[in-house]
């Protein structure tokens, strides 16, 4: 289930994708180009994609929470 993190491998070629679906920011506000999710929506939406990579997980975190 979590090749990249076994492998230590990071699954570069999906950091295009992650992009597409504007995950990052979600819980900005619409009026500033986010989607004005709440924590907990933001939080199960990081538990979905840790249940497939923890280390995208991670990785999608960080530059949600540091941006």
């Amino acid at each position: 289930m979590y090749d990249y993190t076994e492998s230590s491998r990071f699954p570069h070629h999906l950091i295009p994708e992650i992009a597409k679906l504007g995950i990052v920011g979600a819980d900005c506000s619409k009026e500033v180009g986010g989607k004005g999710m709440k924590c907990t929506e933001v939080g199960s939406m990081f538990y979905e994609l840790a249940k497939k990579d923890a280390s995208l997980a991670t990785f999608v975190l960080l530059h949600h929470s540091l941006g």
